[in-house]
């Protein structure tokens, strides 16, 4: 499918002819040059001039241009469309013609009840593709006369039908007016005759095999898709499981109860936990500072512990022993 984006650029782009001698050539291609109805996702008419005498000069007066690139790719299941130029169909203008400034391109299509030609669309300048309103919501349309994304090309119009049927086949004419270096008019015109043709068993043949290949390529693509979920899924349960973690210690931390002291060690000491925990705490002791000036012996030990107290039993004190504790749940 040709898909067509716009990009605005800050800068006049001025068609500016370099050399003498050099004449433009008018070229109308379509892609396929035969539509068969259904199978067919897409009509592709480019009309363009092409000029090696003419090249983009920016000057420096700032104004908005509008330019086209066009990027091609080929539909997954278009049977008429692929990277095999022998869907193409092309003509070139009989003729050739200096054009120092191009002014319009106009499509038409010959009528075939009366004979005459219908425009489809034209542009004119750099102003936007016009389409005539018969034909509006049928085709797109881009281009212009003041340059083309394509090397060498002096302007462009592309037209393209989705999903062409029956009556979008016809007669179709390009043509291109413009002003040589003298200030007169000059035209070229080109024409193509696209052909619609009912598809035949092998055609079907064809766009059912290439359904099926896109149907197997899809649900490859969709299991990788599901497996690559489930991966990451396992991956956002795990780091779930570990923020849960996390959590509940920070909140075992905010609401842990810890409590600290110091005590002069006698026979039997008691010492009260403000305020009382919820369960039996943890309690360790250490000995703090003590002093004697003769041989001395010393014993500490924890005696009982319960969530509103503790007792320690020290054997032979001195007034100066000292022991630090801390109790936590």
């Amino acid at each position: 499918m040709t898909d067509f984006s716009l990009l605005f650029v800050l800068s006049l782009s001025v068609a500016v002819p370099h050399g003498n001698g050099e004449l433009a050539t008018l070229k109308f291609e379509a892609q396929p040059g035969t539509i068969h109805p259904v199978l067919t996702k897409e009509l592709e008419l480019r009309c363009s001039v092409h000029n090696s005498n003419w090249k983009f000069e920016k000057s420096t007066t700032t104004t908005s241009f509008l330019q086209y690139f066009t990027t091609k790719q080929p539909l997954w299941n278009d049977t008429e469309k692929s990277n095999d130029t022998s869907n193409v169909q092309s003509s070139n203008s009989q003729d050739q013609a200096e054009f120092s400034r191009l002014l319009s391109l106009v499509v038409t299509k010959v009528d075939k009840e009366s004979g005459e030609n219908e425009t489809i669309a034209s542009v004119t300048g750099c102003d936007t593709p016009v389409i005539e309103n018969r034909f509006v919501n049928t085709l797109q349309v881009v281009g212009s006369t003041e340059g083309s994304p394509v090397f060498g090309e002096q302007g462009y119009l592309t037209l393209t039908w989705d999903s062409p049927v029956e009556k979008d086949a016809g007669y179709f004419i390009c043509e291109a007016y413009a002003l040589n270096s003298n200030k007169h008019p000059v035209s070229l015109s080109a024409a193509l005759q696209i052909s619609a043709l009912q598809p035949q068993i092998s055609d079907l043949v064809s766009y059912i095999s290439t359904n099926d290949k896109y149907i197997l390529d899809m649900k490859a693509k969709v299991t990788e898709v599901y497996e690559e979920n489930q991966k990451l899924r396992e991956q956002a349960r795990e780091l779930a499981f570990q923020n849960d973690y996390i959590l509940n210690r920070l909140d075992r931390l905010r609401g842990q109860n810890s409590q600290s002291g110091r005590f002069q060690c006698s026979y039997s000491t008691y010492i009260d936990f403000n305020p009382p925990f919820n369960s039996t705490p943890k309690v360790i002791l250490s000995l703090a500072s003590f002093s004697f000036s003769y041989s001395y012996s010393y014993s500490m030990s924890l005696q009982s512990v319960s969530n509103t107290s503790f007792s320690v039993y020290c054997s032979n004190p001195s007034g100066s022993t000292q022991v630090d504790w801390f109790a936590t749940d």
